[in-house]
């Protein structure tokens, strides 16, 4: 190469580092488009699930489609791990890419196989592979965002899940009218893999983190093992697992709203999905500008803020439980339940994704990756157990136990963050 070819070459790799260093929002808006785009691929078998029961020529029911979801939760599970340790070792540019590579093509599989098994192992694939969104988002954050913009940021990428979420609410359904579903599922695919290549052209590499002065605990070096150590040995690691912990099942709760509304209410199946739907509007409009107040306000004033609007989410479930007995016409009592779950989405959701998302950036040091992955795990083992018992308390207690529980779940939770959140302020100044 001669020395003006080998000049231009290096002013042509400055640029792009340039580019990518000093343009943060075409970083923000990559990752926002390939965690929205991953999300509406996590959800593509799930939309299919009436199609395929549909389907003569596969023959599943309901209960094959309950195992095949068990198989994707699991490979969530294990995904959050593995991604969790990727990221940190070689960087969201090459692990984000590749995962979204895996899940496209899990999904391709999924959209052209007819066995069972073979399904479940493409879902397992799929959500795994989906799993390495947060931990990916999190190095880059620590990466390029300063210190003080860490709030706003994280409460404009967070709104990605909601907005992936509507996508492949709203975009399969206007598609199946004209496709069928296994070419829906190959559609969303494609989609997948050209995110993939805007993912590794646009994302930075591997770059040193912006940390806060002040900044104590974080966890840089030392084996996995020793990383895991040192998360579980830090009061502030273990404050923040119990109150995400509350508010996970929280947010988890939606599940179950439905089911809720038309029982304890009387609201009919189209009613109660309906004022559930709410849920997500409220969630963006606080995510945007909630990120933006947690940034603004001191550490401490955060504290009670944050601690303030979980309280006010706890006191929305409350106020289901009392009601029924208002004894409101059906008309009022739609409208009631649709303002208290668009007021509990609203509250919830800045609490629920911008504190811990803060904290991993700021506490994680090289390791953020696994310690964002590890609390939502420990999220994910909360749900579980929820779920698993919350029928139990229905039958035995009814729809007022389970809310009365709730209650105490997020009270608790409100205090926990509270603490967490001023001892940060101490901490990290």
């Amino acid at each position: 190469m001669s020395t003006s070819q080998s000049v231009t070459a290096d002013s042509s790799v400055s640029v792009v580092a340039n580019f990518s260093v000093s343009s943060p929002w075409v970083i923000w808006g990559t990752l926002y488009a390939a965690y929205g785009i991953s999300m509406v691929l996590r959800l593509m078998p799930a939309f299919a699930a009436n199609a395929m029961r549909s389907d003569l020529s596969l023959n599943v029911d309901v209960q094959a489609i309950g195992t095949m979801l068990a198989s994707g939760t699991t490979g969530a599970l294990c995904g959050k791990f593995l991604w969790g340790w990727a990221a940190d070792r070689w960087g969201a540019r090459r692990i984000f890419p590749l995962a979204l590579v895996m899940e496209s093509v899990g999904v391709a599989v999924f959209s052209q196989v007819s066995s069972m098994p073979l399904m479940q192992a493409a879902f397992f694939v799929t959500l795994m592979a989906q799993a390495a969104g947060w931990p990916c988002m999190t190095r880059v954050v620590q990466a390029c965002a300063r210190p003080g913009q860490h709030g706003r940021v994280w409460g404009l990428l967070s709104t990605s899940s909601r907005v992936g979420t509507l996508v492949a609410s709203l975009g399969p359904a206007a598609l199946a009218g004209v496709l069928p579903w296994r070419q829906v599922l190959l559609c969303a695919s494609g989609i997948g893999l050209l995110a993939a290549i805007a993912a590794s052209l646009l994302l930075p590499g591997q770059a040193s983190a912006q940390r806060p002065s002040g900044a104590d605990d974080n966890r840089d070096g030392g084996s996995l093992l020793e990383t895991f150590g040192g998360f579980f040995l830090s009061s502030r690691f273990l404050l923040m697992a119990v109150a995400l912990m509350g508010m996970a099942v929280l947010w988890d709760f939606l599940l179950l709203a439905p089911m809720m509304l038309k029982d304890a209410l009387k609201l009919s199946d189209a009613d109660s999905l309906w004022v559930t739907s709410v849920v997500p509007f409220g969630s963006l409009l606080s995510l945007l500008t909630g990120g933006f107040l947690f940034d603004r306000l001191s550490r401490r004033d955060r504290a009670y803020v944050m601690a303030g609007m979980l309280t006010v989410a706890t006191l929305c479930l409350t106020a289901f439980s009392v009601l029924p007995s208002f004894r409101l016409s059906p008309s009022l009592q739609l409208t009631a339940s649709t303002g208290i779950l668009f007021v509990f989405g609203m509250c919830l959701s800045p609490c629920y994704y911008i504190p811990v998302s803060v904290f991993s950036t700021e506490f994680g040091g090289s390791h953020c990756g696994v310690l964002v992955a590890l609390l939502d795990a420990i999220g994910f083992a909360a749900v579980a157990v929820f779920c698993h018992w919350s029928g139990q308390i229905v039958q035995i207690a009814g729809w007022q136990g389970l809310l009365h529980l709730l209650t105490a779940i997020g009270l608790s939770s409100a205090v926990v963050l509270l603490i967490f959140l001023i001892r940060e302020s101490r901490i990290t100044r």
